[in-house]
């Protein structure tokens, strides 16, 4: 276990949990190591909506993710089969923006400081469909759930580590507890479209609690 992981160690982590991960020219050097941001504590789910990720494979938003700023986007892209899954970053990236969860406090909860800090979280952007269909592919959910154990596996946390774009800026589940966050309603979590998981409401959000179960199914599979 390491809140400090080294790239291969990531790299390892990743593919070990069944992660097929390819890897972004530039992948080891783009980002700033965990031990200058003060280690790596969890995960973060996002979604992009591009309009051209159609159908079931596609990664629209890779030159996006790799080269938006001067730094990466996100630490990885799931594109909308497991064969196109990329892991952009091995350091701390520019994922989240304004609002959300750096540094954990004496009981471990997620406090979120002020301002856009570099984050604590790995975080992953996945290429989602932007109809009211099928926002997001059976292989998009496995991906990411396996990442999320991946991360939660090599850092030694649970999965209430585990958060999404709208934890980090509305401070719910978990994160920020007992205190409004500024930038509440800035990012919504992925609705999403056909009835596939029996026993979940719908209309689901990929919110997450839902991302925690999932990822649960795969936790110690290294």
């Amino acid at each position: 276990m390491s809140r400090f992981p080294k790239n291969l160690e990531l790299v390892t982590a990743l593919r070990d949990h069944g992660v097929p991960v390819k890897l972004v020219k530039g992948w080891d050097t783009a980002g700033v190591p965990w031990k200058n941001t003060g280690g790596l504590e969890g995960v973060i789910a996002h979604h992009t909506g591009t309009k051209s990720a159609v159908g079931k494979t596609g990664h629209p938003t890779l030159g996006y993710v790799t080269n938006a700023f001067s730094r990466p986007a996100a630490n990885m892209l799931i594109g909308r089969s497991k064969a196109e899954v990329y892991l952009v970053s091995a350091g701390a990236t520019f994922h989240c923006g304004e609002g959300g969860p750096a540094f954990p406090n004496a009981k471990g909860q997620l406090i979120i400081p002020a301002g856009n800090q570099w984050q604590r979280l790995f975080g992953v952007e996945i290429d989602a469909h932007p109809g009211n269909k099928d926002y997001i592919t059976d292989a998009q959910v496995e991906m990411m759930a396996r990442t999320a154990a991946a991360i939660c596996d090599i850092t030694g946390h649970g999965t209430e580590r585990i958060i999404t774009h709208s934890c980090w800026t509305n401070g719910c589940h978990g994160v920020n507890p007992n205190s409004k966050n500024r930038t509440f309603g800035r990012k919504a979590d992925t609705s999403e479209g056909p009835a596939r998981w029996p026993g979940v409401a719908k209309p689901q959000r990929f919110n997450a609690p839902f991302w925690r179960s999932e990822a649960a199914k795969y936790l110690g599979a290294a």
